[in-house]
């Protein structure tokens, strides 16, 4: 009875590694990948500053902002992008380089915030939710 037991419990510990260990190299890997690739593409950066910028005056919270993107974006092009009508409404005028890998972030001067919107702040949120659907999905 106690091997029977104790090759149980060694079955359901396995069984557990090896669904971390398929998280871990699939969702992660693979979110990851999908992200870094994604938040770099400079149309998505323009297009994730572009909303943010409306949503905020939307809802009438803020008119001081600046806008902050990746490291390995060019200014330059996202500046083109984004057209003069949002450029205007930046602080500086123009967009300004982070020390982030991907996504953007916007600052709200005269809120004292910056609403994150960058590549490890997302993969932060989408980890936290998509996680147990992930495994709801994948282990039943």
């Amino acid at each position: 009875m106690l091997f029977r037991s104790s090759l149980e419990q060694a079955s359901k510990q396995s069984l557990e590694e090896l669904k971390q260990n398929i998280e871990s190299k699939l969702f992660n890997s693979e979110l990851d990948r999908l992200l870094s690739k994604e938040l770099s593409n400079p149309q998505v950066i323009s297009q994730l500053i572009s909303s943010m910028i409306q949503a905020i005056q939307k809802e009438g919270l803020s008119t001081d902002f600046s806008a902050l993107i990746p490291k390995v974006a060019s200014a330059q092009e996202l500046n083109a992008l984004l057209g003069k009508g949002i450029l205007e409404k930046l602080k500086e005028g123009s967009v300004t380089v982070g020390d982030f890998a991907g996504g953007a972030r916007l600052k709200l001067h005269d809120r004292k915030m910056t609403i994150d919107m960058s590549e490890a702040a997302l993969k932060e949120l989408f980890s936290q939710y998509l996680r147990k659907d992930f495994r709801k999905l994948l282990f039943g």
